[in-house]
């Protein structure tokens, strides 16, 4: 059961996050550098999709950042790719969705985080 996780991100590539929650309990995501300097930390708190927090940042340097859902018991992740014609790859998107409890309908916080090659 992981509730922390690494992802590679390029120094000067522009981050976008966004996380929503449903749950009777705040949700907190959390986002540091390579260093560990505190980037993100936010909390949503929901039962409904109502509350959600949005953001992004230009990647300082490259590296594993750490992304981290403090007081979730489950997260499960997953990516999605997108590339051009050429085959570079142009976006990243990473997925994660918690589960706080035992009801296993993993929607009690939903957090997406995407880089993006080119900026403009």
């Amino acid at each position: 059961m992981a509730t922390s996780f690494k992802i590679d991100i390029v120094a000067g590539r522009t981050v976008s996050w966004y996380a929503t929650a449903q749950s009777s309990i705040p949700k907190t995501l959390e986002i540091k550098d390579p260093t560990g300097k505190m980037i993100v930390n936010t909390t949503v708190f929901s039962t409904d999709l109502s509350n959600f927090s949005v953001g992004s940042f230009i990647a300082r340097m490259t590296g594993e950042y750490l992304v981290s859902f403090p007081g979730t018991r489950d997260v499960r992740d997953d990516t999605a790719t997108i590339t051009n014609n050429r085959g570079d790859t142009v976006a990243q998107t990473y997925q994660f969705a918690g589960e706080d409890s035992i009801d296993g309908d993993y929607n009690d916080i939903f957090t997406t985080i995407t880089w993006y090659r080119a900026r403009g």
